[in-house]
């Protein structure tokens, strides 16, 4: 049975809020995700690993007879299957944060992430989505992400 079903059964309000990361791991501040590790207390073998694997990365454009270079900062390599996961632990502190609110749950597939909230009212639920935005739009600027307007709902 669907939370909204349930919700109604039990005469409870309750919204869905959809939202996705602009550019997903493709945008993912590797600082952040090495900061991320530290807090976690990633073992330092596997810390070295990951910032070994996102470090030193050159982009190289070529025009006509011209080639410039700049070191990558942000996003993770295409191909490999760790993208979504060093992806997804920079936003872990924010579905943490979530989580601990009354009444909302969260769900996160990728740079996908949708929020479910409950109350007994529309003024609870729309201080619920005004909370979990306020929440959100802090740790997308901590961490250099960005909401895509266009395909949040």
């Amino acid at each position: 049975m669907s939370v909204g079903n349930i919700s109604r059964k039990r005469g409870i309000q309750c919204c869905l809020l959809a939202l996705d990361i602009a550019v997903g791991y493709n945008n993912a501040w590797q600082e952040g995700i090495q900061a991320r590790l530290r807090k976690l207390k990633c073992p330092h073998n596997m810390f070295n690993m990951v910032k070994d694997f996102l470090g030193d990365r050159p982009a190289h454009v070529t025009v006509g007879n011209c080639l410039s270079s700049k070191r990558v900062t942000k996003g993770c390599p295409q191909g490999p299957v760790s993208g979504p996961t060093l992806s997804n632990i920079i936003i872990s502190d924010l579905m943490k944060l979530l989580s601990n609110e009354a009444n909302v749950k969260i769900v996160v597939f990728a740079d996908d992430i949708m929020i479910t909230m409950q109350g007994a009212s529309l003024p609870d639920i729309l201080k619920a989505i005004q909370t979990s935005l306020r929440t959100t739009d802090k740790r997308c600027k901590e961490n250099r992400l960005m909401i895509s307007k266009d395909k949040s709902l």
